[in-house]
């Protein structure tokens, strides 16, 4: 606005045009459409216009049509000029405003753009305006305001003289004699001033070349510092100077709203009439009494602060040209550039869906673009917006979004995307799949590559305690001599290392390696303490039996001497378990075994000898009486017995051994039942077996193939005409197809509840690496077994000879003492050399040689049928029997004497026998109260007389009645101990229910009483 004062009427100049035909422009737009012609080097490059008088500013302040028309061509020239026609051009262009627009970000790269391009230095901080603060930008006065109007400065000015003055504000301002930041509109004018110089607004460059509309309002005869523009409604009266005539109307001295640029501004006088020129005089009725200069606000800054900002997207374009969305780019426009992104993306939204109209909160919008996030979530736009019900089922319907603009477009992209999705999916499937393959065989591979390079590092750690190991058994080997008149420790470890499907099957498996407890009886030797390990805790009452026979034979507190050793990770394994693996996996034993040893000599005796006990003897170091396990291993088996009883040159039953596969075993079956056809009956055995479990037989009667005519080939009375008829290959033939089919039906097994059918026997067959086969004699006299020590250094000691008790067929229950069925001689010289051979196949320790002796032609012949590398129970209960008795056997006679002063030299055969019984097993024996039973048994007289050294001993577990129990009859002569051997096994069945099979899992009572039975008829007879 022009003020009324200094300046003529608008309306009275000659040369104005009404405002409602033409367009108006102020300062400002002016500006704005001149700029890029203008030098901005300046920050108030309108201080040209300031420092002319008024006048000058009115004329620049109204514009006629020509010069309107001439700006715009200017303009054009200018826009067709400056318009980038590279594509290196736009580049640059859009990294030049995007500089400007946000100087915050581009801090050095916008103080180069200026001072390259327009010589203005950036300002050192730009203040973040709040919202609804006024702006503070390019004002326009409507009248002159009083100096309380116009801002003080805050520092105080020099004294200029008028020759500082001629150089200009800028000169001044260059040579610091006056701050940039400054009121210079006092040096301007030294008169009221309608205008206030402000630093020069840069406007982004798609904005500058915008048409603006300015409001203008014409001058009113008072001062405008009494009146609140934005809230008056005065009417205004008219007078005309020809006519006395005066027109009241009423109008508003509120500013026009132009929502729309181009848009004609009214002004608040009515139009003049044709031909004639009035001066009209305006006068106002003051509503509101006058206020404080300092508390007039003009529109926009009410406005700014009162508007609600409402941003309005119409059909997907975004309205910025109205009033309102001008006051709100003024209110934020510390964070423009945020804002107008979020807007953007607004816009953008509602364009693909299609959306009428939307009203936008831009407060809302300015707070989000506070948050600075790079791509802000449909939720947070959509909360953005004023009518969310109204537009909220536009969004969330998906079909909307292709029937707005562009949908078919759209509907296309979506289409490519989800199938570009989709393919990409799958091929991340594929890849990932691949992927995660690829990294289980790296760590696979890396495991495996781990696990064999440990297993390398353990191999060769156990090969050098190997190595030192042998080479302590080396020397327990040379030093034995002094070894076994010393002081010593003697680990006894009844431990049975049979292959895992033998342990599965072997009944009370676990109970079985205690059965040796009466091993104490090495404390007959004051030199020797004993360390006994055993599977579980040893009953008191067990331990207080083996205390009473200890002490009956002349040793004193031999509890002193004895260290029970329990493995502690026993329970942690299932019951099948060997003791010498249990012990070899309880690292607490380990360390008290190693201490209780430590600085003595010391060697183990263990029971069937394998792996787990040479690991364990390697762990501890410790020595083994006993045959290496290796050697165990090889030669424990029933193949195994046949080689080295056939280097050892002793009788063996026809047969062949080293039998793996099925169809070997009937090839081999059927060419030896041809060769010895006297045989009627072959026996089958598997290797890793023992006490007659693994045993099968075949009776020859039942073949069909030997006819009386193949048996008259047989045998050799031949004609010609039987030679063409019966060829001994086609009888073989035949007999091994009919084995073929008919061997699981016609063979007989004998531990029936360890293998029911021929295909469980012959599948244990093939795991145990095999087995032999032998004939069994007819007219069998006896089954003696000699029972040998191998020392260390070679010496071979003859412990024992008895014979077996067997019953049913090739099991052995027991055994009887003395023998009676094979001169001494003979079994002495045939042992003797199996024991040798033994010896050099580093076997040493205790070992046991089964014999058959029978009847055939009239002469009396035996054979070697098996070899047991352990310390059987047998031999264990004859050493128990010469203690008690106080008596031994001649190892060279074979007599048992009277044990005599070793001066004398004098021997004194004693009349003893007896019959042993290994461990009678049935359930009903754990239910029996122990008190109650001995007692019984002590009625009947079944119990040993110290005086006489006739009586029962009992063989125990880990407790006295676990299930099982044996029993060893000792009388003056055989016949005595079979009657009191079955006696007492009379007295144990009549608390039994002994009904069923012979022999089976839980129970071995009905085979036991009927091998006494048989020998108390035998005696009788």
């Amino acid at each position: 606005m022009s003020s009324s004062k200094g300046s003529p009427s608008i309306l009275s100049s000659p040369s104005s045009v009404s405002p409602l035909e033409n367009h108006t422009t102020t300062v400002h737009q002016y500006s704005r459409k001149v700029s890029p012609h203008v030098n901005t080097n300046n920050k108030l490059n309108s201080s040209k216009v300031f420092s002319h008088p008024l006048n000058q500013f009115q004329k620049m302040s109204v514009i006629g049509p020509e010069e309107n028309k001439e700006i715009d061509e200017n303009y054009n020239d200018f826009r067709n000029n400056n318009r980038p026609r590279t594509y290196l051009e736009k580049i640059r262009q859009s990294q030049r405003m995007s500089v400007l627009l946000d100087p915050n970000k581009w801090q050095k790269e916008t103080r180069d753009l200026l001072n390259r391009d327009y010589s203005v230095p950036l300002p050192t901080k730009i203040r973040k305006r709040t919202a609804g603060s006024a702006n503070q930008g390019r004002k326009i006065n409507t009248a002159n305001f009083h100096k309380t109007n116009t801002l003080p400065s805050k520092i105080t000015l020099k004294q200029l003289t008028e020759n500082d003055l001629k150089d200009g504000i800028i000169n001044l301002i260059h040579r610091k004699i006056i701050p940039s930041f400054a009121d210079q509109s006092l040096l301007v004018s030294k008169d009221q001033t309608p205008m206030i110089s402000t630093q020069a607004k840069l406007h982004p460059y798609k904005e500058q070349f915008v048409k603006r509309t300015v409001q203008t309002l014409a001058d009113t005869k008072e001062d405008m510092g009494n009146f609140k523009l934005d809230i008056i409604n005065a009417p205004l009266t008219i007078f005309n100077e020809d006519d006395s005539k005066k027109e009241t109307i009423k109008v508003s001295l509120n500013p026009p709203v132009v929502p729309f640029g181009n848009q004609k501004i009214y002004s608040i006088y009515p139009s003049p009439k044709p031909g004639k020129v009035t001066s009209p005089t305006i006068s106002m009725s003051q509503t509101n009494p006058p206020t404080n200069s300092k508390n007039v606000r003009n529109y926009l800054d009410l406005m700014d602060e009162y508007s609600l900002h409402h941003v309005i997207i119409r059909h997907g374009s975004m309205l910025s040209t109205t009033p309102e969305f001008i006051s709100y780019q003024r209110t934020f426009e510390y964070n423009w550039g945020n804002i107008l992104t979020i807007l953007k993306l607004l816009e953008k939204l509602f364009k693909n869906y299609g959306a009428p109209l939307v009203y936008v909160d831009g407060k809302k919008v300015a707070k989000l673009a506070e948050l600075e996030i790079e791509s802000p979530s449909v939720s947070q736009l959509l909360g953005c917006v004023v009518n969310y019900d109204t537009v909220a089922p536009l969004i969330n319907l998906p079909e909307v979004k292709y029937k707005g603009r562009n949908g078919k477009a759209l509907a296309a992209i979506t289409i490519q995307r989800h199938w570009k999705g989709y393919i990409q999916r799958k091929r991340f499937q594929i890849l990932k799949m691949q992927n995660e393959k690829a990294k289980l065989i790296q760590r696979q591979w890396f495991v495996r590559l781990n696990l064999l390079r440990t297993r390398e590092k353990l191999k060769k750690k156990l090969r050098d305690e190997e190595y030192k190991w042998r080479a302590k058994m080396d020397d327990f080997k040379k030093n034995w001599d002094t070894i076994k008149k010393g002081k010593r420790v003697i680990i006894h470890m009844n431990s049975l290392s049979f292959d895992e499907n033998v342990r599965k099957t072997f009944p009370k498996f676990k109970s079985t390696q205690n059965s040796q407890i009466l091993r104490l009886f090495d404390l007959i030797d004051p030199n020797v303490e004993i360390i006994y390990i055993t599977m579980e805790p040893l009953d008191e009452d067990a331990i207080g039996y083996a205390q009473k026979l200890l002490e009956l034979v002349g040793i004193e507190q031999p509890m002193k001497r004895v260290k029970f050793i329990v493995p502690e990770n026993t329970s942690f394994f299932s019951g099948n378990i060997s003791l010498a693996a249990a012990v070899y996996y309880s690292a607490r034993t380990i360390r008290h075994i190693r201490t209780l040893v430590m600085g003595k000599k010391a060697y183990i005796i263990a029971g069937r000898m394998g792996k787990d006990d040479l690991r364990l003897a390697v762990k501890l170091q410790v020595p083994i009486l006993g045959p290496d396990p290796v050697s165990a291993t090889v030669y424990g088996t029933k193949s195994g017995s046949k080689r080295i009883f056939t280097q050892a040159d002793v009788n063996v039953p026809p047969g062949a051994h080293d039998i793996i596969e099925e169809s070997e075993l009937l090839l081999h079956l059927s060419k030896k039942i041809l060769e010895v056809p006297q045989y009627k009956r072959w026996i089958i055995k598997i290797d890793n077996e023992s006490y007659g479990r693994g045993h099968a037989f075949l009776d020859t009667s039942r073949i069909k193939c030997l006819s009386e005519d193949g048996k008259h080939k047989i045998h050799g009375e031949r004609s010609s005409e039987l030679n063409t008829s019966y060829d001994l290959d086609v009888v073989r033939d035949r007999l091994y197809f009919e084995l073929k089919d008919f061997l699981h039906l016609r063979a007989h097994i004998v531990s029936s509840y360890v293998y029911p059918n021929w295909s469980s026997f012959i599948k244990a067959f093939k795991q145990a690496g095999g087995g032999s086969i032998e004939a069994i004699a007819e007219n069998v006299v006896g089954s003696p077994t000699v029972n040998l020590f191998i020392e260390p250094n070679g010496d071979i000691k003859i412990l024992s000879v008895q014979e077996q008790l067997i019953y049913p067929q090739y099991c052995c229950i027991g055994a009887a003492f003395p023998h009676y069925s094979v001169p001494f001689e003979a079994l002495r010289e045939a042992s003797v050399a199996i024991a040798r051979v033994c010896y050099t196949k580093k076997i040493i320790g205790y070992i046991s040689i089964d014999y058959i002796a029978f009847v055939e032609n009239e002469n009396l012949k035996i054979w070697a049928v098996d070899l047991k590398l352990q310390l059987t129970d047998n031999s264990l209960f004859h050493r128990i029997f010469e203690h008690l008795t106080q008596g031994h056997m001649d190892p060279q006679t074979g007599f048992f004497n009277k044990n005599t002063d070793i001066e004398t030299h004098t021997s004194e055969r004693l009349k003893k026998s007896y019959v042993f019984c290994h461990l009678i097993r049935h359930p009903m024996i754990s239910s029996w109260h122990h008190p109650t039973f001995f007692h019984q048994c002590k009625q009947r007289g079944f119990s040993f007389d110290a005086q006489t050294r006739n009586g029962i001993i009992f063989q125990i577990t880990e407790s006295l009645l676990k299930g099982q129990l044996g029993v060893l009859c000792i009388s003056k002569t055989a016949k005595d101990a079979i009657m009191s051997f079955s006696s007492f096994v009379e007295f144990i069945s009549s608390h039994l229910n002994n009904d069923g099979e012979l022999v089976n899992e839980d129970s071995n009572v009905q085979a036991v009483v009927e091998c006494s039975r048989e020998l108390a008829n035998k005696i009788n007879r």
